[in-house]
This record gives C-alpha cells, structure tokens and sequence, in this order.
C-alpha cells in the first residue's frame, strides 16, 4: 500500500499540536511507486495549489504493520508507577523507623 505524507504551513496558527498541517493520505489503486508518485502529483494539482499549497510532501510504501494494545500497555505503565511508589514509600518508611529506633534507643 502506497501513502502520501503531505504538509502544509500552517503559520502561528497550530502552536504546539502534533501533526498539525500534516496529513496522511491513502493512495489507493496504484501498483509501483511511479504511479503513486504520479497519483500524488494529481492530487496536489486538484486540491493543493494557491493557498493551499503545500511545503512538503512524500510518497512511501507500507509492508507490513503492527497494533499496540493500549489498554494492556497503560495497565503495564501505571503498574509500574505504583510500584515505584511502593518502593519509594517503603524507603521512607524504613528510615522512619529507624530513627524512632534508635530515638527511642530500642
């Protein structure tokens, strides 16, 4: 599958969005990179020109792809922020019994 990565400036409007004036764009029906790039130039010429036109734009091929499952992967995170926590309070609470240890002279 071919994809065209466009961008347009977008000026002071977008400050700190990601991707902001980016695009991803499916380039469906095309079998090599020449018609990619040939569907792309079409593209631009039919919806990117004057003031929209564009700053960059990339044409790339996709192989293969992979799926993250966020549900199981901020399980896994947050689990690992609590047990630092955890840690960092039983640290904390070991040296505050050793000083009322040896405050109490026991």
């Amino acid at each position: 599958m071919y994809y065209a990565h466009i961008k347009q400036d977008m000026g002071e409007g977008c400050g700190y969005t990601i991707a902001c004036g980016e695009k991803l764009i499916p380039l469906t029906g095309v079998i090599n990179i020449g018609e990619a790039h040939k569907a792309l130039e079409n593209l631009i010429e039919v919806n990117y020109t004057g003031e929209f036109a564009l700053s960059s734009a990339t044409v790339f091929t996709v192989s293969g792809n992979a799926s993250i499952n966020l549900e199981a992967l901020y399980a896994d995170i947050k689990r690992r922020e609590n047990s630092t926590m955890d840690q960092a309070q039983e640290i904390k609470d070991l040296r505050e019994f050793e000083r009322l240890k040896h405050k109490l002279g026991k």
